[in-house]
Parts: C-alpha cells; sequence; structure tokens
C-alpha cells in the first residue's frame, strides 16, 4: 500500500449560469469512462490553497485572478485517486470564484501529465451537470451537483458546505 499523502486545492468555477469542468481520462484504462472534475492540482511547497487555487487557475484555464475574488474555503474532502500515476491519499480544499462570461480559456500552462490525460475544458449548466450525473457520470466530488447549487443559493456568504454521505 502506498503511504503517499498530498495535499490539494480544487476550485469550483462558476461562469454565468455555467460550471467550468476539466474533462479527463485514465491513460492506464481505456475501458473506464471519462469524468469531470474542478479545476485545482497540489499545493506546492510554501505554498497556501488560496494561493494553490490562484495558481492553478491560471494554469489550467488562462486565467489571472485575485485572492478577493477568490471565495472559501466552502468545503473540504478526503479522497482516493487511484489513476495515472501511483495510487495516494489527497486532502481536498475546495474554494470557488465567479468569473466574467466574455473570457477565453488557455490550456497553455498545462503539465505534461494533464496534456496527456485531459481531453479539455467544458462548461456545463447545473441541470446539465445533474444530467451527466444521473446518467452514470462521474464527476469529483461526486457531490458537485449538490455543492454547485449551494453556492449559487448562498452567493458570497457561502461559509461550509456539508454534502450527503457519501461524497
Amino acid at each position: 500500500m502506498n503511504n503517499l499523502r498530498k495535499t490539494s486545492t480544487r476550485v469550483v468555477v462558476l461562469q454565468g449560469d455555467q460550471i467550468v469542468l476539466l474533462k479527463g481520462f485514465d491513460v492506464n484504462d481505456s475501458a473506464r469512462r471519462p469524468w469531470l472534475y474542478t479545476i485545482g492540482g497540489n499545493v506546492e511547497p510554501g505554498e497556501s490553497t488560496t494561493q494553490a487555487g490562484i495558481r492553478e487557475i491560471k494554469e489550467e484555464l488562462g486565467l489571472q485572478i485575485t485572492t478577493d475574488e477568490l471565495f472559501g474555503p466552502v468545503y473540504q474532502r478526503e479522497a482516493w485517486r487511484d489513476f495515472a500515476e501511483a495510487p495516494y491519499a489527497v486532502t481536498e480544499t475546495y474554494y470557488w470564484v465567479r468569473i466574467p462570461e466574455a473570457v477565453q480559456f488557455s490550456n497553455h500552462g498545462w503539465s505534461e501529465s494533464e496534456r496527456s490525460s485531459t481531453l479539455g475544458i467544458v462548461t456545463l449548466s447545473l441541470p446539465q451537470l445533474q444530467t451527466f450525473c444521473s446518467g452514470g457520470g462521474e464527476v469529483f466530488p461526486p457531490c458537485l451537483p449538490d455543492l454547485v447549487a449551494y453556492l449559487k443559493e448562498s452567493g458570497r456568504t457561502a461559509s461550509t458546505f456539508t454534502p450527503a454521505a457519501g461524497c
């Protein structure tokens, strides 16, 4: 068993009524369907989770945001990653940001690993995300539709999200 543990920042990115996500796949398991996941990644040494969120948005979407635009943390979970590389445990801290509708995304900051395991940037409405999930689509975190609904209802006053069991 691998004892590796990582710390990750994830960001729920809202653009108008759309959720901005990445579509990924397991390069080692062609039978596994692609999944959707939030923007984010590992916290680098000496970096706060907030700083990691800002950096990840720049790297994965090509957007520069400030600490005043990043809200949270609103959720934290323990997860297990078992794709692409050696399996590991991760503590994920979730933030959220609302971005302008007229921005263009860029993947120029993607790492080689991201380029080889990511199909692209996708935007979905909450109903589309719910339909994707109810049709057997996999999202990370599994409670993402509930988290997005909570953030849309709460807005800037969002505090800690409490998911249903199993997320």
